[in-house]
């Protein structure tokens, strides 16, 4: 067990470093892609060439999107979950997923168990490992899915979840390798090999484990503990100062990233809405922007930088304006400093690759009363 994880451990940080850089590059492509779309004919050729280039962006970040949670370094936005809400509330998509010559029951206890964790990830394990059982009954048979509650003592207490099925099973060679990203037993076509890798970096980054217990001809069942939230769920809280205000209209940022390109297409969406942007390229050049820029209604931060990090120059902001909203931007967290700040309040985080859209929201959601900002087209 300590080879295996030595072994995923020094995958998870090659492919981390890969699909943070990537993750940069995809937000210039989405990000110009989506700026070249409002501004050209929707008839055309050239049109269709632009729509062409945001699809394979957009398959690209699901391919990142997929490589981060491997490496425990996708940026979760954690909140308390009903687990079996949650399971229940998947049913009728999971469904679909299932042909009908599979018997597709639950087994869900009757109160709720409450987790502190990121939803649609949770929600992307569920569905990986229905996938998965699927795959391994192609004549049909049975999948279950469990719920319950594991102690390992009066102050550990686990929400486990299971999936069950009846299919072709795994001798102990398989099981081993079964979590390495890439590594399938299904024909050319049929699978990437992401699918457990996937579940295996989602848990493990809630604070979770995995038990799998197989043989060839007789099934598997793989079981996914998650740990049982505090009352309230478990999250630092930074006030804002008794008398801070939010702007009603927003409309000077700072963006602060060290990728050129990243900055430049970031600015240019900003631009498009009416704001007024100011840039850093990194934390140093920041602070004294900062300093000497009055009423700055945002600041777009990069967590992920060198010399400063995003969370230094986070901590030194906030020391000199307690109350001024800070949107974290990033392409993975290398770190758990992130879930320092998570739910504070004037915190928003805006995961990398992002287009318009996805800024405009953030940024409606960081600051609810700029009702007066022009929407993104």
């Amino acid at each position: 067990r300590l080879r295996q994880s030595q072994k995923l451990e020094a995958l998870g940080g090659f492919a981390g470093g890969i699909a943070h850089d990537f993750n940069n590059l995809l937000t210039a492509v989405l990000g110009n892609a989506e700026l070249l779309l409002s501004d050209i004919p929707e008839e055309g050729e050239l049109y269709e060439r632009a729509l062409e280039i945001q699809k394979a962006g957009r398959s690209a970040s699901q391919l990142t999107s997929q490589l981060l949670a491997f490496t425990r370094r996708q940026v979760l936005e954690r909140k308390p979950v009903d687990v079996v809400h949650l399971v229940r509330g998947s049913m009728e998509m999971l469904r679909r997923l299932v042909p009908e010559d599979i018997a597709f029951n639950v087994d869900l206890p009757q109160g709720g168990l409450q987790i502190y964790a990121d939803e649609g990830q949770v929600q992307q394990v569920v569905m990986n490992l229905v996938v998965n059982a699927r795959d391994a009954m192609p004549d049909g048979g049975d999948l279950v899915i469990g719920l319950a509650t594991h102690a390992k003592d009066a102050d550990n207490v686990f929400a486990a979840l299971s999936v069950r099925d009846t299919g072709m099973g795994m001798d102990d060679a398989t099981i081993d390798r079964a979590f390495e990203p890439f590594f399938t037993t299904k024909g050319p076509g049929k699978g990437t090999g992401l699918g457990l890798a996937v579940v295996y970096g989602i848990v493990a980054q809630h604070g979770g484990w995995i038990d799998v217990v197989s043989q060839p001809g007789k099934g598997a069942e793989f079981c996914i503990y998650l740990p049982l939230s505090l009352e309230g769920g478990e999250k630092a809280d930074i006030p804002l100062s008794p008398d801070a205000t939010l702007p009603r209209t927003p409309r000077r940022s700072l963006v602060v990233e060290d990728e050129e390109a990243v900055r430049r297409v970031t600015c240019l969406m900003l631009e498009q809405v009416g704001y007024r942007v100011i840039s850093a390229s990194g934390g140093k050049e920041a602070l004294e922007l900062f300093d000497c820029s009055a009423d700055l209604d945002v600041i777009l931060l990069d967590v992920v930088m060198p010399g400063m990090s995003g969370v230094e120059v986070f901590l030194e902001i906030r020391k000199r304006k307690p109350q001024q909203p800070i949107l974290f931007v990033t392409g993975h967290d290398p770190t758990t400093r992130l879930r320092d700040f998570e739910g504070s309040p004037g915190v928003g985080l805006l995961r990398k690759p992002y287009t318009s859209q996805d800024l405009a929201r953030k940024l409606d959601e960081l600051l609810p009363e700029s009702t007066d900002t022009a929407p993104i087209p």
